[in-house]
């Protein structure tokens, strides 16, 4: 399968404190990598690395065969935030509006919205199965409820990957299920690659068809089935019982 994120001995420090060192990951086509490790284990640290958001110190990291440094065609990479910490509820924007708002960096700010566009829309908010809140404003929404928007505005302008961070927090357990559900849906329907930074191992083991344990150097990267949790951390993630 082709290679959709290569990551090849990184290190990177912040100033002289050590972030990451001789990290190696492979990302391939249609893989739902499941990211865990402690924090300050380096996990944002490395998606902003493989984002271009930041420079290694050592190594490489290339995007669909391409140096990120160099790599232009963004339409193909997606990232959904932790919506906790970066929604504003008071927000006064209808699902619609939010979901075309993942079109702006194909079409531009200026740019007439077509038929094509909202069709676009339509069917992106369908895949995670909100049409019938279209109109709706988001800020009347659930938090599970917010989250798939926000999958939505992501699928919408058609990316082959997509990283999350942490994309439960602020989730009501009720709702975390579904999400998971949705997500593992799209992965095995459409073929998405999935990149999701979680501490929700319990959740993730169930869904993910690899999983990377980062604590500053990877501890583990194999399938969920055959992951055991380091003793030191054994408290560290959600889901493990002592």
């Amino acid at each position: 399968m082709e290679s959709i994120l290569h990551i090849n001995n990184i290190n990177f420090s912040y100033e002289n404190k050590a972030a990451l060192r001789d990290v190696s990951l492979d990302v391939k086509s249609g893989d739902f990598l499941g990211l865990i490790g402690p924090n300050g284990g380096g996990k944002t640290t490395l998606i902003k690395l493989a984002l271009g958001l930041l420079q290694p110190n050592k190594g490489t990291i290339e995007l669909f065969g391409e140096s990120v440094s160099s790599f232009k065609d963004w339409n193909k990479v997606s990232f959904v935030s932790q919506k906790a910490t970066s929604f504003n509820k008071a927000f006064p924007a209808t699902v619609f509006e939010v979901v075309s708002m993942g079109l702006t960096p194909k079409i531009g700010y200026f740019k007439r919205f077509t038929a094509k566009h909202r069709a676009a829309v339509k069917q992106a908010v369908a895949q995670v199965d909100m049409s019938d809140y279209l109109h709706q404003n988001i800020s009347s929404l659930s938090g599970g409820q917010q989250q798939r928007v926000f999958i939505a505005r992501s699928l919408v302008s058609q990316p082959e990957l997509i990283i999350l961070d942490e994309p439960t927090v602020g989730i009501d357990h009720a709702n975390v299920k579904g999400f998971y559900e949705l997500l593992h849906r799209l992965n095995k329907e459409t073929g998405l690659t999935l990149v999701m930074i979680t501490h929700d191992l319990a959740g993730i083991a169930q869904h993910a068809s690899k999983l990377v344990y980062l604590d500053q150097q990877v501890q583990y990267e194999g399938s969920p089935e055959h992951f055991t949790l380091p003793e030191t951390d054994f408290h560290v993630l959600r889901g493990i019982r002592a």
